[in-house]
């Protein structure tokens, strides 16, 4: 079956044509299912039950809206059932479209569930070449994929968490991983998204060299203050505050990974990890108004007092 479902307005044929063959490269062949694709509607198929089955095994419902397919009543229809599925939804705004609000025939429930999600709007690209730039849906669909699991990706998850059962035995509820095996055997997108929600977003290698630097400016910041005393200095900025655990959670998390699981940086912790929280505030933009000042140092294995004061004023 293919991933993406493609729901149009055949007015709207030749921004199917552009797109067809892009898919089937970025994609791979196949990727994409319409009424008149080559794996579309065959001779003999009972046609609505077949786009039903197809939107039912879809990935992805790829609805392209326009002034056409908004009056549709065919596409409303798939696009009605996409959202009873509850499929990964990605509206496009063609340049055929010309209201500011979708539909008013819709339904309530399509309407309210349209305004949830974020849509690729094509109509950005004034005076341009037709649709030179697609890169924006080709994000929306890479990032719907990433939350997909593939029946291979299912059928390994649900082994290992056979072996995880297995290895249980004899020990506190083994049978608490049978509602995911469960989850992942049957297909339930819901409980699959929950799982999901149990996942971190990746922080890169750069983010994850910032907070080295941050961890590292604060360690070589303690070391002066415990030789030489920092008593002058008066700052709020002069201890280690951490990340704040509400609106920089994987900053917080990775953080707490290298001082309390890596060991690394032990200096700077506190004798209460409350104060590594932050201070109410997102951390991340004071500690990088300090990083420049840092940067600068002269010695690349110390700091002085008086590079510590720059540093810390840069922060206020």
């Amino acid at each position: 079956m293919a991933q993406i479902f493609l729901s149009y307005s055949h007015s709207d044929s030749d921004f199917v044509e552009l797109i067809e063959p892009r898919i089937a490269r970025i994609f791979g062949e196949g990727a994409l299912w319409y009424d008149r694709s080559p794996v579309g509607l065959m001779g003999g198929d009972i046609w609505w039950g077949e786009i039903l089955r197809q939107i039912q095994s879809c990935q992805i419902f790829l609805f392209l809206l326009s002034d056409e397919s908004a009056k549709s009543e065919w596409c409303t229809k798939e696009l009605e059932e996409a959202i009873s599925l509850h499929k990964s939804l990605i509206p496009v705004l063609l340049e055929t479209y010309s209201s500011k609000s979708y539909p008013d025939t819709y339904s309530v429930d399509t309407q309210e569930r349209l305004r949830e999600i974020q849509y690729v709007d094509l109509r950005r690209q004034g005076n341009r070449f037709k649709y030179d730039d697609l890169s924006e849906m080709w994000g929306a669909i890479r990032r719907a994929q990433s939350t997909i699991l593939s029946l291979t990706e299912r059928l390994v998850l649900y082994n290992q968490y056979g072996i995880l059962k297995l290895l249980q035995r004899g020990k506190k509820n083994p049978d608490s991983f049978d509602g995911t095996m469960r989850t992942l055997s049957h297909g339930y997108g819901l409980e699959i998204e929950w799982l999901f929600e149990q996942m971190y977003p990746e922080l890169n290698t750069n983010e994850c060299k910032e907070v080295h630097d941050i961890l590292y400016m604060y360690e070589m910041i303690c070391r002066t203050c415990k030789d030489s005393g920092c008593a002058e200095i008066d700052s709020p900025f002069l201890r280690f505050s951490g990340f704040n655990h509400n609106s920089e959670p994987e900053l917080y998390d990775y953080m707490t990974f290298l001082l309390f699981h890596e060991n690394k940086y032990e200096e700077i912790i506190p004798e209460d990890r409350i104060y590594l929280r932050g201070m109410g505030q997102e951390m991340l933009p004071i500690y990088r108004k300090m990083l420049p000042k840092w940067r600068k140092r002269k010695d690349k294995f110390g700091l002085s007092v008086e590079e510590i004061k720059h540093i810390l004023y840069a922060a206020q």
